[in-house]
């Protein structure tokens, strides 16, 4: 769907009930279409280090759905916006 969509960014649960987060982020970094399109991972799941730093790697960012105050969601929300290129949309949606 990325693919024909292009959208301008993606946010991205691990868990889902068809495919895993983890491989859903895989396909689309490989994917020359889809490599650069930012993704920001939106997840409940508990992340080891290890599987912090692999998807770090590929993602402008990881927010925890139950760590974060709704306040420090949205902060970090906007801060990964900014990282995926957004700053023109967040000033407009300010204003």
């Amino acid at each position: 769907m990325a693919r024909e969509l292009q959208p301008e960014v993606i946010l991205l649960d691990l868990v889902m009930p068809v495919m895993k987060g983890e491989d859903v982020l895989a396909q689309l970094k490989a994917d020359p279409s889809t490599e650069s399109i930012p993704v920001i991972i939106v997840t409940s799941k508990h992340l080891h280090p290890g599987e912090r730093e692999s998807l770090n790697e590929k993602a402008v960012a990881i927010l925890s759905k139950t760590a974060l105050s709704r306040p420090e969601g949205l902060s970090l929300l906007r801060e990964a916006l900014q990282r995926a290129g957004w700053d023109v949309f967040l000033q407009t949606a300010r204003s």
